[in-house]
């Protein structure tokens, strides 16, 4: 994990403030993964978020990616930040649900943004059963 963290740091792929950070991959197609996003102190996993949609902007990447254990928390705040449920995958070893949850960069470039009646929506229509991933958000209310 450090190796890996460390070829991140290199890349110019994590991003550390005062209560938290946030390790990515910019991929060839253009997609930003999140790998890892910690928030120690309220407010500071939105300002990681803020940073890597600038990140992106700067890269022309098309959207972010993120995989979450359908179980936690975090789920919720992809999707108050605006995140579809775009999948849901199964891990291979234990079968867990991951919630897979993506942000189209351009959507947000124009200015878009759904209105309560869209989320309401999508919410009753996309929820799945469970939800899951691979990074971890804490600290930070998903509220």
């Amino acid at each position: 994990m450090l190796l890996a963290m460390r070829e991140a740091a290199d890349k110019g792929w994590l991003f550390i403030v005062d209560g938290g950070l946030c390790e990515f991959r910019l991929r060839l197609d253009k997609q930003i993964t999140i790998y890892t996003i910690v928030s120690a102190k309220p407010g500071v996993g939105s300002q990681l978020l803020e940073r890597l949609f600038e990140y992106g902007c700067e890269h022309e990447a098309t959207f972010v990616q993120a995989k979450c254990p359908a179980d936690l928390p975090s789920n919720a705040w992809y999707e108050k930040k605006g995140f579809d449920l775009f999948d849901v995958e199964h891990t291979k070893r234990s079968g867990r649900k991951l919630n897979v949850w993506r942000l189209s960069l351009a959507e947000r470039q124009s200015g878009w943004s759904p209105s309560l009646n869209e989320m309401d929506r999508r919410r009753l229509s996309k929820r799945p059963e469970s939800r899951s991933f691979s990074h971890v958000l804490a600290g930070e209310s998903p509220v």
